[in-house]
């Protein structure tokens, strides 16, 4: 990063905490909310290697419409659709060249969303295969939570959550397992 490019990079899965006190009325209490940053890989559940081409929209899970997404700085908009492991640039003409198999959706106010995902040929969404089934892949260990299965998940401003996404092969679809997230 170059110095004052007003960006502020940590790693993944850092936390940044911030606070501030008044010198001259320490009872003071300011309160803002951060941006997140939901991403993840999506991943074939037989052999847990990552997988590009599959296309992915986030919606607000409240209306159903495309979520308002923002890029690195914060400003400029980012699309709400993308291809796995792809090539995408914001409004603002940053470029982010996503790795094998990522999403990302840069920054987003917190709330309730959900990913629609279109898989590539020969992959169905979402996976029949549980968590535990999951656990031992190539590749792993993935994050899986309910966001991996299509339902509903929450941005916070706490950090940004990272999960990935399991999509079977058409001879390995199990819609059986759906619902057995612990």
């Amino acid at each position: 990063t170059k110095a004052n490019d007003r960006m502020l990079t940590i790693t993944d899965s850092g936390q940044i905490e911030a606070r501030y006190v008044d010198a001259f009325d320490a009872s003071e209490v300011s309160t803002d909310t951060a941006l997140s940053d939901p991403y993840g890989t999506l991943f074939d559940s037989l052999t847990g290697q990552p997988i590009d081409g599959a296309v992915v929209s986030i919606v607000d899970a409240v209306t159903g419409e495309s979520a308002k997404v923002y890029g690195v700085d914060g400003e400029s908009p980012y699309p709400s659709t993308l291809v796995s492991g792809g090539f995408v640039t914001d409004e603002g003409g940053t470029e982010y060249d996503l790795k094998p198999g990522d999403f990302l959706f840069p920054l987003m106010i917190p709330g309730e969303y959900r990913l629609v995902i279109e898989p590539p040929a020969g992959h169905v969404f979402p996976s029949g295969f549980d968590k535990s089934q999951l656990a031992d892949l190539s590749g792993g260990p993935f994050e899986i939570i309910e966001g991996s299965y299509g339902l509903d998940f929450t941005v916070t401003a706490t950090g940004p959550p990272h999960f990935d996404v399991p999509l079977d092969s058409r001879e390995s679809f199990r819609p059986c397992c759906l619902l057995l997230l612990p």
